[in-house]
This record gives C-alpha cells, sequence and structure tokens, in this order.
C-alpha cells in the first residue's frame, strides 16, 4: 500500500495511522534525538496525526512529494518545539554590561557564600601569593595586568600564581 492510499485510508480508519507511524518512526527518532527533545515526542505524534488529517494527497504530484512534505514539516515542527522549550536555556546580552559589572550591580546587598570559602581556602597563602589569586581569579587580570600593578615581572606573578595554586591543591586533598 502507498503512502496516498495509506493517508486516504486513515482518515476512516485509525489504524491505518499506526502503519505511516511505522513508516516515519526512523525519521521521528532521528528528529528527537537530534533537537534533543525526548520529552515533547508525544507532540510530534500528534503533530503527525494532525498533519495527516488535513493532508489532501491529490494536491501533490507524486508520492514522493508528499514524502518530502511530511519530512519537512515534521522538521520545521522540531525546530520550533525546540525554540519553544529551550529559549530560556539560550542567554543573549543586548547590552553593554559585561558579567562583572552585572554581578556588582546585582550582588551588593548579599553575603555570598562562595567569597566566603574562597576567603577560607586562601588564608594559608602568603601575602603576595593572596593578592595575586585574588586578582587572577577574583577580579580576573590576566598576569601582565596583575605584573604592571604589583611591580613585579609577569613571569614572577606566575610563579607565584602556580606555588599558590600547588599549596591550594595539596590543602584541599588532605
Amino acid at each position: 500500500m502507498n503512502l496516498t492510499e495509506l493517508i486516504a485510508d486513515s482518515k476512516a480508519n485509525h489504524k491505518y495511522f499506526e502503519i505511516i507511524c511505522s513508516k516515519y518512526s526512523k525519521k521521528i527518532n532521528f528528529l528527537v534525538k537530534s533537537f534533543n527533545i525526548e520529552l515533547y515526542r508525544n507532540d510530534l505524534l500528534l503533530f503527525l496525526w494532525q498533519l495527516i488529517k488535513k493532508i489532501n494527497s491529490s494536491d501533490f504530484k507524486s508520492e514522493q512529494a508528499l514524502h518530502s512534505y511530511i519530512n519537512i514539516s515534521l522538521k520545521n515542527y522540531c525546530i520550533n518545539l525546540y525554540n519553544k522549550y529551550h529559549k530560556n536555556n539560550r542567554i543573549t546580552y543586548n547590552s553593554l554590561l559585561t558579567d562583572i559589572e552585572i554581578d556588582k550591580n546585582f550582588s551588593y546587598n548579599t553575603i555570598d557564600n562562595s567569597s566566603l570559602i574562597f576567603d577560607d581556602l586562601i588564608v594559608n597563602l602568603s601575602e603576595k601569593q593572596k593578592k595575586i589569586i585574588i586578582m587572577r581569579y577574583k577580579y580576573c587580570l590576566t598576569d601582565y595586568e596583575i605584573a604592571s600593578s604589583l611591580h613585579v615581572s609577569r613571569q614572577a606573578v606566575h610563579k607565584n600564581r602556580v606555588a599558590a595554586l600547588n599549596k591550594l591543591h595539596k590543602s584541599l586533598i588532605s
């Protein structure tokens, strides 16, 4: 039985829709995995059922054209599903504010537990190493910028930073 006949028969008998679903099961599985929309597989099947119900197979010149139309419709529906349910996971910045400026603006009244933990970790370091670690990881400065502000060479900053990280590593392990 060809696809055109299956679509015509599925409008009267739901058993034929199951046959159509089995024909498109590989495509549906591929799309669901590609777009990471496992939770919305039933939505995709519902869309296929609605699509089959409203398709007029006589509008298509060939069975291949009908098959292509269904494939493209499924793919476009998956794209729409993905965009609809995953748009909250995408963050776009439309501002000149950087992450650091955003943090400064919105966290000035709260006590950050991570900064308390950070301060506890670096307590065993020398003053120079503390300054270097704070400048590097709290203020995101490069070794060159730290060297300029402390009036030492970049190599000295690097050596002190590596030594401090080794001390921190040893203290965390023990």
